[in-house]
């Protein structure tokens, strides 16, 4: 493989103070942290004002950027918070802001306009549309979704460049098995949302995949983990991702250790390094690489979507946890010990992991290990149960398998005054003039000293002090050698001293106290000019002038969200970067953002003489995924049939998630709103719309309404002048998302599930001009939607997804609870995973109603044409019991209300 010109930058996880010593002495160009709540590690020990700026001092220090994740969506209540968070972070020195919430984006960018936007992967951005979205906004650089592959990268960082902006991917880490930002699994069913960073990691339980039409019959799978992916693994192809125009590649992991950021930080330097060069990593370099990898963390490596893959050699079935490296088998066990014959070496302190039939149980290598040959005997440690050659019942036989879980190699010391950077020094001690000390950064080769002098364009500049004028000794007279050691004890800093030139009359005396006092002072300045300089860089950068590659670009896009911002009405709004709008913040409290609360939509209507239930004040929308329903919910009184568009094509329509035997011979009815949906790649490279032919907006005509459930789709459809409903994919939480949205021109949007009533209410009460506002009330809930098919665990797959014969089948998956979680797998392949139970909102339409919401969602995607009559007739009931006495209907046995009530943690 050829060596490319463009070296990404190597982004690293650092989920507290330690880990980010770790990865910047690993060599990690940037890291990501998070600060405070508003991110999606929130689990993780994550920083607070000091420790963030000293985090950001530490690495500006040594070259490397700080990104600030605050990649969750963010509540109507927490905008404010949010906003100073972000304030905050820019005055101590954060380089970048990661977001998922559009809202939050829009308000960041008005408020400061210095920051540099990063869209976080949870925005779920994996087409040029959604690029195009992200530009206009003011947007520096994407994350993309996992799921793309080589060929769609590549095309999706050549339409980023033209745009200006960056493209980064994740290289190395977990995987998730669902799109990031559409999963709503651990939330629903356990109230712990992924998009508020307190992911439950559901996926990782076990699951039996069933045919509904007999439950207690489990369908083959290769074991009972069916939602855990193994682990990305890309530290083969970083030339590849360097040569498609990748400009970052990210590490996950802020949940993990030290020493595992260590470690994988330490590999990808390598490896991005060995790519940038003549030679490149030979295979030997390459099995390194993946070795050192698997010693500190694996469910085994994939890189999954990245060679357009999807089926099972994606997934980790038998295990969703640690693996570890193997290093051999048993080769005898006795009551107290195992005797290992080993495939590579151990050293004291690894943990081990023995796989029996019955089990797994760990042992530790100690400093008292017997070794013959490559045959090693460890210990078991007593522990209630245990068995012969085993622990807690796990019993060892020959040839069980040993895999290391922990290795002691890998241990990391924090230092926070490592690594140190590279100094040159020079000292005149002349006789009769001032003492001088000078020093320098010096470029040594060390990754630390490229960096920052890369970081600092260039400046490899100077600091210089004078002390006491210099005199002659009175007792004895010091030498170079005393000079130089004395000015070279930099423990406590964290600098070290490469090269030193001394200057020196004879017959100079000189305490050396003065030596130490002038050395640290001088390189405490040396510090200050190093941060100074590096902000007025970054100051540079950021306005678009000399010195950014892309100031054509930046100048451009900013163009074009001037043109944005007073499309939307709002002007440019306050100016952080103007000295008489320095202290200017945008708040969103009702009386500052609408001119008038609405009264109560029945209070309202009961002095109008137009009905208070006609389709201009208050409509039902049902999605319907085959004409029968679609016609039994326009009888039952819907206003608005909405269409999966996958199944709006002949011969894909779906009967309570079960692809029809055949095409059916009634049509839809006229007028129906096509959804798009969240996923819809372009057709690129290995793309599943590519292989298959199939085009989402193919039966979207200009002018006509359109649902749409990503940023990219909703450009899309402004482009096309639709009348534009956003859907649930697209989490509208806030007042400035709904703002965003009418800039968009969208006509309705349906809120968030993870929503509350009194969320409802105060987003309505805030939203001036806003469109019309919906809420699902009954119906499926969907919780996730992944690129793999979750029906690919039976077996060999052809992958003729139109045509599949498994997806007309009814499936679902069984937990340990027995709760059934339906399988609907759609024309391209892609799995949507629903709610075992089903949802009901429908005696709370009084409540929404007098919270400003007007429109309301019946999912009949589970449902058969009886059922979604039923259920359309139940609502429509409802508003009219409503309506004429503030009555409200019985909540349905088996069902839930969602977050309605009880919100998210």
């Amino acid at each position: 493989m050829p060596t490319s010109n463009n070296v990404p930058e190597l982004l690293a996880p650092a989920g507290n103070p330690a880990m980010l010593h770790a990865v910047v002495a690993a060599g990690a160009d940037a890291a990501y942290l998070g600060m405070g709540e508003l991110n999606a590690r929130r689990s993780a020990e994550n920083f607070d004002d000091e420790t963030f700026a000293e985090a950001c001092d530490y690495a500006h220090l040594r070259g490397s950027r700080v990104y600030v994740a605050m990649n969750t969506i963010v509540l109507p209540e927490e905008m404010p918070r949010a906003l100073k968070t972000a304030r905050r972070c820019v005055d101590a020195g954060a380089d970048a802001f990661i977001v998922q919430d559009l809202g939050f984006a829009v308000a960041l960018a008005r408020t400061l306009p210095q920051a540099q936007l990063h869209a976080s992967t949870q925005m779920s951005i994996h087409s040029k549309d959604g690029i195009s979205a992200l530009a206009e906004l003011g947007f520096a650089r994407v994350t993309l979704a996992r799921e793309l592959s080589l060929g769609e990268i590549a095309a999706l960082c050549e339409h980023a460049a033209a745009l200006g902006m960056e493209v980064e991917t994740f290289a190395h880490g977990a995987l998730c098995v669902c799109y990031s930002g559409q999963c709503l699994m651990s939330s629903l069913i356990g109230g712990r949302s992924a998009n508020r960073g307190l992911c439950a990691q559901a996926c990782r339980l076990p699951y039996r995949l069933v045919d509904l039409r007999d439950p207690k019959r489990q369908l083959k799978s290769p074991g009972e983990h069916l939602l855990s992916p193994k682990d990305l693994c890309l530290v083969d192809d970083v030339s590849q991702l360097a040569q498609a125009g990748v400009a970052s590649l990210k590490i996950e992991g802020r949940m993990k250790s030290s020493e595992y950021a260590h470690t994988v930080v330490g590999v990808y330097r390598e490896a991005l390094d060995a790519a940038s060069s003549e030679e490149g990593a030979g295979p030997d370099a390459r099995e390194g690489f993946r070795s050192r990898l698997g010693s500190v963390f694996s469910r085994g490596f994939a890189s999954a979507y990245f060679d357009g893959e999807r089926g099972n050699d994606v997934m980790s079935y038998q295990r969703p946890n640690n693996r570890g490296q193997f290093v051999g088998r048993v080769k005898e066990a006795g009551s107290d010990f195992v005797e290992i014959a080993c495939e590579k070496p151990l050293v004291a302190g690894d943990v081990l992991e023995v796989w029996t039939r019955r089990g797994n149980f760990t042992i530790k290598a100690h400093d008292a290990v017997k070794v013959s040959g490559k045959t090693v005997r460890l210990p078991i440690p007593e522990a209630d149960g245990s068995r012969k050659g085993g622990h807690n019942g796990a019993a060892a036989r020959s040839n069980d398998r040993v895999f290391r879980v922990r290795s002691a190699d890998a241990a990391v010391e924090d230092d926070p005054r490592e690594p140190r950077i590279p100094v040159a020094g020079s000292a005149r001690l002349r006789i009769g003039q001032p003492l001088k000390v000078s020093f320098r950064l010096a470029d040594d080769g060390s990754t630390v000293a490229k960096r920052l002098l890369a970081r600092l364009a260039g400046g490899a500049f100077q600091v210089e002090l004078e002390g006491d004028v210099v005199e002659a000794a009175r007792t004895r007279a010091v030498v170079s050698d005393d000079v130089a050691s004395h000015i070279d004890r930099l423990g406590q800093t964290p600098y070290r001293l490469v090269d030193m030139s001394i200057d020196l009359d004879e017959g100079v005396g000189i305490g050396f106290s003065q030596l130490h006092h002038i050395r640290t002072d001088a390189l405490d300045l040396l510090t200050t000019e190093i941060l100074k300089r590096i902000g007025q860089q970054d100051a540079i950068d950021a306005s678009g002038c000399e010195g950014s590659e892309n100031a054509q670009h930046t100048s451009e896009a900013r163009a074009s969200k001037r043109e944005f911002d007073e499309r939307a009405g709002r002007g440019e709004g306050p100016r952080a970067d103007s000295a008489a709008n320095e202290n200017v913040r945008w708040t969103f409290s009702p009386s500052e953002d609408c001119l008038s609360t609405e009264p109560s939509l029945r209070a309202a209507c009961a002095s109008d003489d137009e009905s208070p239930l006609s389709a201009a004040r208050v409509r039902i929308a049902v999605v319907a995924t085959n004409p029968e329903c679609a016609r039994a919910a326009k009888r039952a009184g819907a206003h608005d049939i909405l269409v999966p568009a996958l199944n709006y094509r002949r011969g894909q329509s779906q009967w309570e998630g079960v692809l029809a035997d055949g095409p059916t011979q009634a049509p839809f009815p006229k007028k129906c709103t096509i959804m798009v949906p969240a996923v819809a790649h372009d057709a690129e490279g290995e793309s599943r719309e590519a292989r298959l032919g199939e085009d989402a907006w193919a039966n979207v005509a200009e002018g006509q309404p359109v649902y749409v459930d990503s940023l990219g789709a909703l450009l899309h459809a402004r482009q096309l002048g639709c009348q534009v409903d956003v859907g649930l994919g697209l989490p509208l939480v806030n007042a400035a998302a709904l703002r965003l949205a009418r800039a968009f021109d969208a006509a309705r949007v349906w809120l968030s599930p993870e929503l509350t009533l009194r969320q409802v209410a105060d987003l309505a009460s805030s939203a001036d001009g806003a469109p019309r506002l919906g809420v699902k009330v009954a119906g499926a809930q969907e919780l996730m939607v992944t690129e793999h098919c979750m029906l690919m665990s039976q077996g060999a797959c052809a992958e003729v997804c139109p045509t599949c014969t498994r997806r007309r089948v009814p499936h679902a998956l069984e937990d340990r609870k027995g709760y059934l979680f339906p399988v609907v797998t759609d024309a391209l392949g892609r799995t949507h995973l629903y709610n075992s139970v089903e949802l009901d909102n429908v005696p709370s339409v009084g409540d929404l109603l007098d919270a400003g919401v007007t429109d309301f969602m019946v999912d009949a995607t589970l449902m058969s044409p009886e059922q979604c009559a039923q259920a359309t007739g139940r609502l429509a009931k409802a508003l009219e019991v409503w309506a004429a006495d503030g009555n409200t209907l019985s909540k349905l046995p088996n069902t839930t209300t969602g977050h309605l009530h009880r919100g998210v943690m």
